[in-house]
């Protein structure tokens, strides 16, 4: 008899439909793992806004209300929650729309299943995601991956005192956006050095939130933060706290 290595850590698993979340959460114990389930997507939301950041899976639906699946993998991938950018996911689908695998793609998605799923392809899956996880990844090369969306298009707005004219996606009413530093000034992009920290949020022309008060900008993010001021025809400034030298 075949003795099947254990697995540590903790995944989360998202699916609206109970059976199947159940039965998929049950395979991945299988295999030492420890689950925390989530009824829709806004629920994992908040869970990943609000965890210490131990998740190294994420396993989820595509199609459920408020929030599908690549909304919330789109969300990981662009640092909108409290888990790493990197962390592998997993889609669950049950058609292969042309736009669900361009934006699946887009966003670096581990593994993809299609429903029904075997025990024999979550067990393989869930080691090939695990397997494949990237050291680290440009929230930034997500900003502009177009999503499709059940719950209609998003009209961007004026964000009062962000650095981006544009609305952050729709959110959990329970999730507060990020506070603003006290003392944050506008500043040129070309002019941020390793003392500055971002002060307000930076949005991107869609509504993504890109970055939080608090997080420092390598000059990789402000290359690419100009290129993204550039090509959307935005000054060039971000708001910023300078840490005394």
């Amino acid at each position: 008899m075949q003795v099947r290595e254990a697995m540590q850590g903790r995944v989360l698993v998202v699916d609206d439909e109970r059976f199947s979340r159940f039965m998929v959460a049950e395979m991945l114990r299988d295999l030492g793992l420890e689950v925390v389930e989530a009824a829709d997507g806004d629920t994992a939301l908040h869970y990943l806004e609000e965890s210490p950041g131990d998740i190294v899976l994420v396993f989820t639906d595509q199609n459920m209300p408020n929030l599908t699946g690549l909304e919330l993998i789109k969300a990981i991938r662009t640092g909108q929650t409290a888990v790493d950018p990197a962390t592998p996911v997993g889609l669950f689908t049950g058609n292969a729309e042309i736009d669900v695998l361009q934006a699946a793609k887009a966003l670096d998605i581990n593994t993809a299943l299609a429903k029904p799923m075997s025990r024999k392809d979550v067990l393989a899956r869930a080691r090939a995601a695990l397997n494949s996880r990237a050291k680290s990844v440009d929230p930034l090369k997500y900003a502009d991956v177009a999503v499709p969306c059940r719950r209609g298009t998003r009209a961007a707005a004026q964000r009062p005192g962000g650095t981006i004219h544009a609305g952050p996606p729709a959110r959990p009413a329970s999730v507060a956006t990020p506070a603003d530093l006290p003392g944050a000034v506008r500043k040129p992009i070309h002019d941020i050095d390793l003392r500055d920290r971002i002060g307000r949020c930076v949005y991107a022309p869609n509504g993504t939130l890109l970055l939080t008060p608090g997080a420092r900008l390598s000059p990789r993010m402000v290359q690419r933060l100009g290129l993204m001021f550039e090509k959307n025809d935005i000054a060039p400034e971000v708001w910023v706290v300078t840490d005394p030298s």
